[in-house]
């Protein structure tokens, strides 16, 4: 009987790697996902604190607020 008690991963070698390589990509796209909110926020932050202090008129404020939020539509599609 050829290769008795072994998968074709390698036996418990490959039972140990393949969990720890899906965590890792896991870890890897919730991190990269968190990553992209953050820029967002603190853009709109920026943009809400700029038309505060009045560096910027109601239709800027309007404009580049519309821009960022289709830029948040346009990133979940893809």
């Amino acid at each position: 009987m050829m290769g008795y008690g072994y998968s074709m991963m390698g036996g418990s070698f490959g039972m140990i790697i393949i969990p720890i390589i899906l965590i890792g990509i896991v870890m890897f796209a919730v991190t990269r996902q968190g990553e992209n909110n953050n820029v967002k926020d603190n853009s709109s932050n920026i943009l809400n604190e700029r038309f505060a202090r009045g560096e910027i008129n109601e239709d800027e404020y309007t404009h580049k607020k519309n821009m960022l939020l289709n830029d948040k539509k346009h990133k979940k599609i893809i």
